[in-house]
């Protein structure tokens, strides 16, 4: 199966073969996330399988040599695709054979998370250094470029993260989680793997090297929203729980944070999706920033954006003071979802009490028990 390289949108007129691994992938593998229909698997899919027969080049000039076994098309994907699409026994079986070969790069990181063997791992973060030792020059102060200065962590962003969060030309996050230590000295004490991530399962194996505890938030992304059990407890040198775990039952969704105690030595922390909720793109969204806020004269003025997929039915704004205690409050009406790609908001104005302070004074917007895309956007600081 092949996919032309140019559409000619007047004419419907093709040309040239698609390239395996090339940037319109980005947009199949987005457009598969968005609608769920299957039809723009087909590249993806075709890609890998012609690499095994036929080289192809990407937009990059990149050549996709034609060999056995050959997964790299997919490399340029964010997400932990030998997971997502259950290819574990094809993919995933091929990336262990081109490993045990010396291979390097995806393959070595998919067979990782077949064999559980950390030695994959520790010959890629080895590679990872050398690299950054060798263009550390070229990548800093005598670069040639402003806008594309990085040091290659696309692997440290699979391992650690569950999947890809940014990397220069690839559009689709795939990261599962993301961390924010209350110490950031943390974040360099405790490795942390996340293998073989997918939406409604994953496993969280940390190892803390310091003498203390660290306490930090994860926080959800690419996962599905819903009541989710998380099983805590030690971990053994294999990455497994040594001895009982603690069970907790919570919701769990994308932008939504969970604390975490990180304890010396090493902790697992595996979680489930138990029933499916609300999917947060069929949600409606309010949302503030801080340009949304206008004091003037003992009143607040806060407009409010309609930011989802659904009408906004009517919500309120309040003014909390210091202690969180709600001391102001409107009602803002009904708002349309921005499906014209136009912006839709409203403006209301609260009376800030006698002796209010506004230095710790923060506005909230919300829609009650209606569930919002993200509650991110929802909380301003006066000042």
């Amino acid at each position: 199966m092949t996919f032309p390289d140019e559409i000619n949108w007047r004419t419907d007129a093709t040309r040239g073969d698609l390239p395996a691994g090339s940037a319109p992938m980005q947009l199949m593998w987005s457009s598969w996330r968005w609608t769920g229909d299957n039809k723009y698997l087909g590249p993806i899919l075709a890609s890998v399988q012609k690499a095994s027969s036929q080289d192809s080049f990407t937009v990059g000039g990149a050549r996709v040599k034609a060999e056995k076994d050959n997964i790299r098309p997919i490399a340029s994907l964010n997400e932990d695709l030998v997971n997502v699409l259950r290819k574990q026994d094809s993919w995933g079986a091929s990336a262990v054979r081109k490993a045990k070969g010396a291979s390097g790069g995806l393959e070595a990181y998919v067979a990782w998370e077949m064999t559980g063997d950390t030695s994959y791992l520790e010959n890629l973060y080895g590679a990872d250094m050398r690299k950054a030792a060798t263009t550390m020059y070229s990548q800093t102060e005598g670069h040639w470029w402003t806008d594309r200065v990085e040091l290659d962590s696309q692997f440290l962003q699979r391992s650690r993260l569950g999947g890809v969060a940014l990397v220069r030309g690839n559009m689709y996050p795939g990261n599962t989680v993301s961390w924010a230590f209350d110490d950031p000295e943390g974040a360099v004490d405790v490795a942390i793997l996340v293998p073989n991530a997918a939406r409604d399962h994953f496993k969280v194996i940390a190892y803390n090297v310091a003498d203390r505890p660290f306490r930090a938030t994860m926080t959800g992304w690419n996962i599905n929203s819903g009541q989710w059990e998380m099983k805590a407890g030690k971990g053994d040198d294999k990455g497994n729980f040594a001895g009982d775990a603690a069970v907790t039952s919570m919701s769990f969704e994308k932008t939504v944070g969970v604390p975490l105690t990180l304890q010396p030595g090493g902790n697992v922390f595996e979680f489930t999706l138990k029933a499916p909720g609300l999917p947060v793109q069929d949600r409606p969204d309010l949302g503030i920033g801080r340009d949304d806020i206008t004091l003037s004269r003992g009143t607040v003025a806060v407009t409010v954006h309609s930011l989802g997929a659904k009408t906004a039915p009517v919500g309120r704004v309040e003014l909390l003071d210091g202690n969180d205690t709600v001391v102001a409050k409107v009602v803002t009406p009904a708002l349309p979802a921005p499906s014209d790609l136009k912006p839709h908001t409203a403006t209301v104005k609260l009376s800030l009490p006698a002796r209010f302070d506004v230095k710790t004074g923060r506005v909230r917007v919300t829609l009650g028990e209606v569930q919002e895309i993200t509650q991110l956007n929802n909380l301003v600081a006066l000042q």
